[in-house]
């Protein structure tokens, strides 16, 4: 009987020593301040592995960097839903830029996929060769 009580009583004590862990976790997790600073980190990572990518898949490294960027914004703006206007332009600023660079890598790839002539730009080329070369 008394290996019983012992074996309800600490499973007593582990489910309240779990569902209490549950609040805390609830509370951390939905608290503003642990969000911006989890989006933080997460720009922090995004743009700090965008190195890797640099040379292999171009494509991935600007869309990586876009994601850093939102996120960026996003942390200065959760936990009190105001951004600095400084912070605020500087961010947008690097959030066109990187989106800009995105676009134009991915407009190269779909222009390269779709096999589209580049007829003008080789004959271009071979007149400025000529004027300069002769």
């Amino acid at each position: 009987e008394a290996a019983t009580i012992k074996i309800i009583y600490g499973n007593e004590i582990l489910h309240n020593v779990a569902s209490s862990g549950l609040q805390s976790a609830k509370q951390i997790i939905t608290d503003p301040s642990f969000e911006a600073a989890a989006l933080g980190d997460m720009a922090h990572l995004a743009l700090d592995l965008s190195i890797f990518f640099k040379k292999e898949v171009p494509i991935i490294n600007r869309l990586v960097v876009v994601i850093g960027r939102v996120l960026s914004i996003l942390s200065d703006y959760i936990p009190d839903h105001k951004i600095s206007p400084d912070e605020l332009g500087f961010q947008t600023i690097m959030l066109v830029m990187s989106t800009q660079l995105l676009l134009k890598h991915v407009t190269l790839v779909l222009k390269s996929q779709r096999g589209s002539s580049s007829e003008p730009y080789v004959s271009r080329d071979k007149r400025a060769y000529c004027m300069l070369f002769r």
